[in-house]
């Protein structure tokens, strides 16, 4: 523990900020997780226009550096891009297995019928 009075106050000061920055960090994370979940949802733009600006106000702040704000919006943006296009990628998955349940059925059903012609 310090005995000097400056250093006592900038203890205080310093725990003071410590909690608010942290906080502030935490708001980062949940607005990047809530951007990420939202990404294929109507509210996308929204939600994510909400995390730039969250990231954006910690950088002017002072709370992080604004290297690792660009640096966080830009991998929030590519996690963003990958969680569409994995939604797309299985959409597309779902259909490709759809057309080949109906298309195994169509051949069962034509080789029923040439079973029946031959009777």
């Amino acid at each position: 523990m310090p005995q000097i009075k400056s250093n006592l106050k900038s203890m205080k000061s310093d725990a003071a900020k410590k909690a608010v920055n942290a906080a502030v960090k935490s708001q980062i994370r949940t607005a990047m997780k809530k951007a990420i979940a939202a990404a294929n949802s109507d509210e996308k733009d929204a939600v994510l226009r909400n995390a730039v600006s969250v990231i954006d106000t910690a950088a002017s702040k002072g709370v992080i550096h604004k290297n690792n704000a660009a640096h966080k919006k830009s991998r929030l943006n590519a996690r963003v891009k990958a969680a569409i296009s994995e939604e797309d990628a299985r959409k597309a998955k779902e259909e490709a297995k759809a057309e080949k349940v109906a298309e195994k059925e169509a051949y069962k059903e034509a080789i029923a019928e040439e079973k029946s012609d031959k009777i």
